[in-house]
Formats: C-alpha cells, sequence, structure tokens
C-alpha cells in the first residue's frame, strides 16, 4: 500500500436559459440560467448561477453568467444569452391629458405644458414628453392638427412614439389615443371687433 494524493476537478457546467423575451415593466429584467448537469447530490438552491446584463428599457441586450455559488462546478460553454424587451401595450388604458387654456391670436397655438397620463384599473403611467406627440381637433372625426387656430374646445391624440416603452395595440399597430373629452380650449381674445364678428 503507497500513500498518494487524489486531485478532485470541478464539472464544467451545462447552463440552460430560460425566455429571451421580456415586456417593459418599468423594473430590471433579465433571463435566468440555471446548471443542469448536476450530480444528484446537489441541487439548484446549491448551486446558483450569478447573470449579469438587467435592462428596463426597450431595445435588444446580452445577458452573461459570470458565476456560480458551488465551487464544484466551472462555467463552460453557452454562458450568454441574447435577449429582448419590447414594448407594453396600452391599447387598453385610457388617456388623460392636462393642458390648460390659451387665447385666439389668428395664428397656431400650443399649450404652455401638457402632462399627459394612462390610466387602468387603477393604475396610472405618466408619460415622458419624449414618448409621445400630441395633436388637437374640434371633433373626434376631425384631423388632429399640432397647432389649432380657432376658438373652440379640442379633444388631444396622443401618438405614442415608435421604439418607445408603449405602444397602442401590437405588431405595427401604433393608432393614436383620443381623450374621452376636450381637453385644450382656445378661448376668444379681448378685441372687441373679433367678439362682434363671433356673434
Amino acid at each position: 500500500y503507497t500513500e498518494g494524493s487524489v486531485t478532485i476537478t470541478p464539472i464544467t457546467a451545462e447552463i440552460s436559459w430560460n425566455t429571451s423575451s421580456f415586456v417593459y415593466n418599468g423594473q430590471q429584467q433579465k433571463p435566468a440560467a440555471v446548471v443542469t448537469n448536476l450530480v444528484s447530490s446537489d441541487d439548484q438552491c446549491t448551486v446558483d448561477v450569478t447573470v449579469n446584463g438587467d435592462a428596463i428599457n426597450v431595445g435588444s441586450y446580452t445577458a452573461t453568467a459570470t458565476g456560480l455559488s458551488n465551487t464544484n462546478y466551472i462555467l463552460g460553454t453557452n454562458t450568454t444569452r441574447p435577449y429582448t424587451i419590447t414594448a407594453m401595450d396600452v391599447s387598453a388604458y385610457s388617456v388623460e391629458v392636462e393642458c390648460g387654456s390659451k387665447v385666439y391670436t389668428g395664428q397656431g397655438l400650443k399649450p404652455d405644458s401638457v402632462t399627459v397620463r394612462l390610466t387602468k384599473d387603477g393604475n396610472t403611467i405618466t408619460l415622458q414628453e419624449s414618448e409621445y406627440t400630441i395633436q388637437y381637433a374640434l371633433k373626434k372625426a376631425k384631423t388632429p392638427v399640432s397647432s389649432p387656430v380657432d376658438v373652440g374646445s379640442y379633444y388631444a391624440f396622443v401618438t405614442l412614439k415608435n421604439g418607445g416603452n408603449y405602444q397602442n395595440g401590437t405588431g405595427s399597430s401604433n393608432d393614436a389615443l383620443v381623450t374621452d373629452s376636450q381637453v385644450f380650449t382656445i378661448k376668444p381674445s379681448s378685441n372687441s371687433d373679433y367678439q362682434v364678428a363671433l356673434t
């Protein structure tokens, strides 16, 4: 009998990834990875895979497995996972717009400030100005314009920008969201000639 040493080498982990597609939810998201060739004495609770590459906004990304919690395993191949985050469909949401009023000048007018919110079942999303364009029309059936001229109360038509975190519909559909009521008013001028013209 001769004494000697024994070397136990780590197992090269075989990595499996879950989904590669997410829908925007305002939170950090990334694929998860698990080791699929665990020995019988180990389970997923004892061998965690550390994954980097979280993302929030719509786009294409890559997640990377960077480590294992159990030193009996080492990373091998399949350590990266491309994934995408797609826009959230808000077609079931109502649009609310706060934008005040202006006084008739004979020129195209826009509100001094605009707040756009999407609401559904008590949930509210406040859009950033960079996420939409807005136009106005006296009637829902009218073609909206970005800078209306005439006296009256206007409906707002909010179009979500392509490539953003929100979309009205699925696929290539992205029609404008229209307010239920008029939200922007152009008031008559105090000019007496104009007031006479209105009557």
